[in-house]
This record gives structure tokens, sequence and C-alpha cells, in this order.
């Protein structure tokens, strides 16, 4: 993993983290997901970062299950949500099935508890 200035971007940094580029099993991709998400969280704690982005992970052209990726990416901002970081997920346009699973899993959190959802 490496850092490098925002430059014409609006933010500071821009942490760059691998993530394997190939279909895994689904409990594969869901370890994959969390390491990932856990070294940049980590990162961004200790470098008293207060907002990531993440991309939605496998919901392009590995066609992963958008519901199973918008599950475990979302419980995994729930893990740090006492952590003091805004984390944001960004969904790309026209990729209408990312968007209602993650709709959907939203409803779902807030079921169990309130999520906090920017737009």
């Amino acid at each position: 993993a490496f850092h490098t200035k925002g430059g014409d971007l609006l933010c500071r940094q821009l942490l760059f983290l691998p993530w394997l580029a190939e279909k895994l099993d689904d409990q594969a991709a869901r370890r994959s997901i969390h390491t990932f998400f856990s070294t940049a969280i980590q990162y961004a704690i200790e470098h008293r970062q207060t907002s990531l982005a993440f991309p939605a992970l496998g919901c392009g052209k590995l066609e992963y299950d958008p519901n199973m990726i918008a599950e475990v990416i979302l419980d995994e901002t729930q893990r740090y949500s006492d952590c003091n970081l805004n984390i944001l997920i960004v969904l790309l346009p026209g990729n209408d099935d990312a968007y209602a699973a993650f709709c959907h899993q939203l409803s779902r959190l807030r079921r169990k508890k309130p999520v906090k959802e920017q737009t």
C-alpha cells in the first residue's frame, strides 16, 4: 500500500491498496473485502484522517452478486462506526443492480440500528 497527495481531487490523500482482480468464491471474497477495509481504516486512524471513500468492490466486471457485496461492505462500515470516520461508498452511475442492493442492505441495517447515509 502507498499514498500520495490528492492533487486536483477534493481530498488530502489517495491511498492505493491492492485488491484481487479475480473472481473468488463468496467466502474468499468476503475475507478479501474485510482485509481491504480493515487495512484502509487502520491507516486512516493512524494518520488521523476524518473520512474515507471506497469503491463498491466487485460490483463491476467481476460480476459478484451485488446483494452479497452490499451486505459485506455495509457490515464492514458498521464494524467501524465508533471510529469517528466518515465512510463513503462510491457506486458508478448506471449500476442499478448495485444501487438497489445497497438500498436494500441499508434498509436492513436501519431496522437493526440507525445508519448515517450521504447522497
